[in-house]
């Protein structure tokens, strides 16, 4: 039995005022969505999260931030977990604009967040830190690979 992912963090176009697939009309726009006081003591964890998760897309372009940012590599791919799928620059909302997540979405970050107990924002320095990170993307994708396998295969929308 296949699975659909849940979406979520896929922007309103901001750039072009086509659609010709009608896909993006009812996405939002992040702008909408800034809380500077949202989850501010667990914010930089939950952007953790978004960043080790595994790539499950890759588009033939990158992306670009909804507030104007240039020179920011908002990525040009689709993570998930396993229950959610959301695009690789959702981390950049949530760190520079404080964009608030939806509610389930981040109480089920918040219940996982043990995936990434070993990552400290005190770490010594940024390789020490690089090679946490990557010990929790793997034991992220052990995780998805476990829940994949248990409920059978996963399968984006």
């Amino acid at each position: 039995m296949k699975r659909e992912l849940i979406k979520v963090g896929f922007w309103k176009d901001t750039k072009s005022f086509l659609d010709l697939s009608g896909m993006l009309q009812n996405l939002q726009d992040p702008r909408e969505l800034v809380d500077h006081d949202w989850m501010k003591e667990k914010r930089e964890r939950i952007a953790q999260y978004l960043d080790v998760a595994e790539h499950v897309n890759a588009w033939m372009g990158s992306s670009y931030c909804r507030f104007g940012c240039t020179g920011v590599d908002m990525g040009a791919a689709d993570l998930s977990d396993g229950t959610y799928l959301w695009p690789e620059g959702l981390s950049h909302y949530v760190r520079v604009h404080h964009v608030r997540l939806p509610k389930r979405f981040t109480r089920h970050i918040l219940d996982n967040l043990s995936i990434l107990k070993k990552v400290s924002a005190t770490a010594s320095s940024e390789p020490q830190r690089e090679a946490l990170l990557a010990d929790a993307a793997k034991k992220l994708g052990e995780w998805v690979d476990a829940k994949r396998k248990s409920k059978g295969q996963v399968n984006a929308r």
